[in-house]
Parts: structure tokens; C-alpha cells; sequence
């Protein structure tokens, strides 16, 4: 167990050495910065997030006892949720598997994987990664839960199967739903549908079938898409509505080609094992990446709960091999010497009568690997040999830069640019600050959307009303931002939002005033001049209050 917190840790310590001390990336992270702080002043109703923050009344209560920062909460977090994936990870392939040294490699194939933009992950610390990262142990706690407590008491086990996913729905609606969903279902499967084997051979082909098309689509064979739009949106028309081409190259980009294969080959293996619990699961993963494969809007978003079904995958492929060899040779070891002895052509009914017990044994030992329980070829193992260990280890060893691929991807991006991973810089930290520390509370940050968003979390100040998303506000900011007339911005500023108003100007608005994106995620280095900055040191009508290499804040006289 400590050797997962460490191995967690330290993954988690290297996601975070790409972000100096406290910055954070993400852009949700300014969010959940203004809604924590709008908790502790008691004035959580102006939350800007589509779904209760039960998360961060968490995060409140918990800054608020140790006196934490929040920037250091979310820089810290990304450590914090590594392990806990880790753990979490490890007790579901574990609790399936039996197997530590099985565990242990599945979550180390698990824990490094990651998406560019399209999901929420370790990298942050958001109600959905929390999610994620408790999933895999969601499968322990609900089988276990039904499988003590079921023959005792039914009505007990529903409902707090039921306040277990209540609670997952509090924290992330969308996400909690999800994973409630996954959840029922294969309690559906494993208690309901199949506490008998009649109908379990059947299920094991159909498993199977589904693997085989799933790797169809990865080798670009199948291109077949169920089209389904749930988002009525302009700004949001297209919103990873990808063919299945570009779907394969993020996922080779993303889990690499080699771990996928891998995962797809072992999940056709575990369609054939003893273990109805295990086949189970395995199914669930693979329905949920044939979903992927489907033209469904928003759909990338579950894909982090896929990690630990590929750790699974590749996991029972990589150690396949050394599995059967060790079984061949315990099973060897089986047969009693006596029954050796005896040739074929001698077999009689005395014989046969004479080593009817050890028979008997010889069975039993083989009924656990040959064609039991509809069909299962392939059983668990739970003996950690020195061999399979030894072989493990070696394993590990090789496929550790293949592991490591999918992180570096995401991250080349930044470091080839000389940037650091995060969304925002001291310099603009410093301003937010200086405003938190200087400015009253009921004071309106105006600027472009991004900085408009950035500094209400890091200052705990609201925003000018639709900056995020009204195009008549933001065409309005950006032709007072455009003016070199003092007086006719001036006034514009007062009319629309009022005398109690901080104008923030930074490198990300005179990149919004001059670019065609509408929201600047990743911090500009250098300002660059832009048309109608001077009027803003016209002292008859502004007044400049901060400023740094980066960042110039001004209050209205």
C-alpha cells in the first residue's frame, strides 16, 4: 500500500515540477477559487458553476480550518488526487485480479494517462477529477456493499447504494451521473441478470464481439458513428463531434498505440475468465470506449474513467504469458506420482477405482482452469510468485518511456515554448492581490473575458454582468478598451457598470483586442501596445493604482 502512495506521489510531483509554487493550471480553476471564497464570506448564491459546489463547501471548510491559500490548496491538489488515483486504482485491480504484483503494474499503466483539453484530469484539481480518481474504488465499495450486505438486508444495501451515488451526483452532476450509471449497471449484471450461469456463455461472446469491433475502430477498419447532439449551441455547434479518424489519432496520441492494443488483446482475455465479476467489468470497459468511438457530444468527457479498464486490459495481456507458464508447471506438480506410473494402455476399472481420490483431486485442481462457469478458460492468480514478480519488475523497467509518453505529449507543448504549466503568472497574482488587499468588495473587474474570469477568483471580486459570454458586453468592453476618447470610455464605463470599477489590463487583453480568440487561456508573456491604452492615464478620469511588468490595474475618479 505504501509503495502505491509513493509511486501516486511522486507522479504527482513531477506533473507539478512543470508548475512553479502556488500557480495552477486551468481555467475552471478561477471558478472554483470565486465560489470557495464567496462560501467562506457567506455569499454563495452569485456561483457561476452549473452544479452544487459541494466539492468546494469541502474546500472551504477545510481552507478555513488550516488557514491554507488557494492557490497552494490547487497546486498541492494535483498531489493529493495522484494518490489518491493510485490507491484507488490498485484496490479495484486488486480486489478482481488477487493479484498485488497484477495491481500494482495495472496502476502504473493507469496513472499516467491523460488527455489534451478534452477531459478534466490529475493535472487539475476540479469536482470531475475528484470523480475520476474515486471511480475505480466505486467498484470495490458497491460489490462489496451487495455482496455483505444483500442476503441480510436488501433494503439496507439499496439505499445506501443509493446514497452512494446521490452523493457522487452532489459533487459533479454530470460526471456523478456517469459513473452512478456504470455503477448500476453492472450491479445490474452481476447480482440480477446473471446470479445464474444460464445465459453467462452467451454474454462471454458478445463480450468478445464487442472487443473485436472495438479493435476494428482502433486499426481504422470500422468508421460506422451513432450521431447523437445533446448541446443546442452555437458557441458549442461542433463540440467533439470527431469521425472516428481523428478519434483513433487521439487516442494513440493520448494512451499510445501500444498500451491500447494491448488493453483491447487483454480484454478479449478476460472475456474468458472464471470470474463472472471480472467479465463483467471488463464489458462495462469496453462498451464505454466503443461509446467513445460514437459521434456524442461532449462524450471525451468520461474518457479519464476509462484509464483504470485499460490498466486492466494491458495488464492481464503483458502478464498473460508468465501466468500460464507457472500454471502449466504447478499443475504438473498435480498429478500424483502414482498416476504417472500407470500407462494409458493398462487403464482399468481397478485402476481407475484405486485412484478414485486422487482423481477426484486432480479434478478439482483443473476445474478451476479448464471450461467452467460458462465458458472460463482463464482464472485468477493470486500466488505472487518470485518469477511473475521478477517478471513484472522487468516489464515495468522496459515499458516505463512508453508509460510516460501520454504526459510528455501533453506537456511538449509548453516546455518546447519555454512556458510553465499553468494559467496564470506571479506577476498577474501579484495584481490580484494588490486588488483583494486595496479594493472594496463590491467592486466589478473589467477587462477582457479571460482576465475578467482570472482575476474574480484570484481577487474575490465579481465580474462586469455577461463579460464571459454575451457578445453585445464584450463588443461593448472591447470598443471602450479601443477609444483613445477618455471621455466617451469614461462614461461608457459608468453608464453600463457603475462607478465601482476596476479596469485590469494584461498581455491576454491586448492578445483579445488584436487576435481573433475569444478567450485567452494561456498566460502572454509580453504586453503589447494597443490602440486607446493612453487614454487611461488621462488623470481627469482614471487613476493608476498598480502596476508591474505585466499588469496595470485602474480605478475611475
Amino acid at each position: 500500500m505504501a509503495l502505491i502512495l509513493i509511486m501516486g506521489m511522486c507522479f504527482g510531483l513531477y506533473v507539478r515540477s512543470f508548475s512553479p509554487y502556488p500557480l495552477s493550471p486551468g481555467i475552471d480553476v478561477f471558478n472554483h477559487m470565486y465560489v470557495i471564497q464567496s462560501i467562506l464570506d457567506n455569499s454563495p448564491s452569485n456561483s457561476p458553476l452549473v452544479y452544487f459546489p459541494t466539492f468546494d463547501i469541502i474546500i472551504a471548510l477545510g481552507s478555513s480550518t488550516f488557514n491554507a491559500d488557494l492557490n497552494s490548496v490547487f497546486w498541492m491538489g494535483s498531489i493529493f488526487l495522484s494518490m489518491l488515483f493510485s490507491l484507488s486504482c490498485y484496490v479495484m485491480l486488486y480486489y478482481f485480479l488477487k493479484n498485488n504484483a497484477q495491481a500494482i503494474l495495472g496502476t502504473a499503466i493507469a496513472l499516467p494517462l491523460t488527455e489534451m483539453g478534452f477531459a478534466t484530469n490529475l493535472q487539475f484539481f476540479y469536482p470531475a477529477s475528484f470523480i475520476m480518481s474515486i471511480f475505480p474504488l466505486m467498484f470495490f465499495t458497491v460489490d462489496y456493499l451487495w455482496k455483505k450486505l444483500v442476503q441480510s438486508n436488501k433494503i439496507v444495501t439499496i439505499v445506501l447504494t443509493i446514497v452512494i451515488f446521490s452523493v457522487l451526483i452532489l459533487i459533479h452532476t454530470y460526471i456523478g451521473f456517469i459513473v452512478s450509471l456504470v455503477l448500476s449497471l453492472y450491479v445490474f449484471c452481476y447480482y440480477i441478470l446473471f446470479k445464474k450461469d444460464r445465459l453467462f456463455f452467451t454474454f462471454r461472446l458478445v463480450t468478445v464481439a464487442f472487443a473485436l469491433i472495438l479493435l476494428a475502430y482502433c486499426l481504422g477498419y470500422m468508421t460506422f458513428q451513432f450521431k447523437m447532439d445533446f448541446i443546442q449551441s452555437n458557441l458549442f455547434e461542433s463540440y467533439h463531434l470527431y469521425n472516428t479518424f481523428t478519434k483513433v489519432n487521439i487516442l494513440e496520441e493520448w494512451y499510445t498505440k501500444e498500451i491500447l492494443l494491448a488493453s483491447i488483446v487483454g480484454c478479449i482475455v478476460l472475456s474468458f475468465y472464471k470470474n463472472k465479476n471480472i467479465v463483467i467489468l471488463n464489458f462495462i470497459g469496453i462498451v464505454m470506449l466503443l461509446t467513445y468511438f460514437q459521434q456524442i457530444s461532449d462524450i471525451h468527457r468520461i474518457m479519464p474513467l476509462e484509464r483504470s479498464f485499460i490498466g486492466l486490459g494491458a495488464v492481464t495481456t503483458i502478464t498473460l504469458p508468465i501466468i500460464i507458464l507457472t500454471q502449466k508447471i504447478q499443475a504438473s506438480h498435480l498429478i500424483p506420482k502414482n498416476l504417472k506410473k500407470i500407462k494409458s494402455s493398462k487403464l482399468d476399472e481397478a485402476a481407475i477405482n484405486n485412484n478414485k481420490e486422487n482423481s477426484k483431486t486432480i479434478i478439482e485442481k483443473f476445474r478451476s482452469i479448464a471450461l467452467t462457469n460458462g465458458m472460463g478458460l482463464f482464472h485468477t492468480y493470486e500466488k505472487n510468485s518470485k518469477l511473475l514478480n521478477i517478471y513484472i519488475i522487468v516489464v515495468f523497467a522496459i515499458l516505463f518511456p512508453v508509460l510516460m509518453l501520454p504526459f510528455d505529449t501533453y506537456i511538449d507543448p509548453y516546455t518546447t515554448q519555454g512556458y510553465d504549466f499553468t494559467n496564470y503568472t506571479f506577476g498577474e497574482l501579484s495584481a490580484a492581490e494588490w486588488i483583494k488587499e486595496n479594493t472594496p468588495k463590491n467592486y466589478k473587474i473589467y477587462s477582457d473575458p479571460s482576465t475578467v474570469i482570472e482575476m474574480r477568483g484570484l481577487s474575490n471580486r465579481p465580474n462586469i454582468e455577461g463579460i464571459a459570454w454575451n457578445t453585445t458586453t464584450a463588443y461593448e468592453v472591447r470598443s471602450v478598451l479601443l477609444s483613445e476618447n477618455a471621455t466617451y470610455a469614461y462614461q461608457s464605463i459608468v453608464t453600463n457598470h457603475g462607478n465601482d470599477t476596476t479596469i485590469v489590463i494584461t498581455p491576454r487583453t491586448s492578445e483579445w483586442l488584436t487576435g481573433r480568440e475569444f478567450f485567452i487561456q494561456a498566460p502572454i508573456k509580453d504586453f503589447e501596445y494597443f490602440e486607446g491604452i493612453e487614454k487611461f492615464y488621462d488623470e481627469k478620469y482614471f487613476r493608476l493604482d498598480f502596476y508591474n511588468d505585466s499588469v496595470m490595474v485602474f480605478t475611475l475618479r
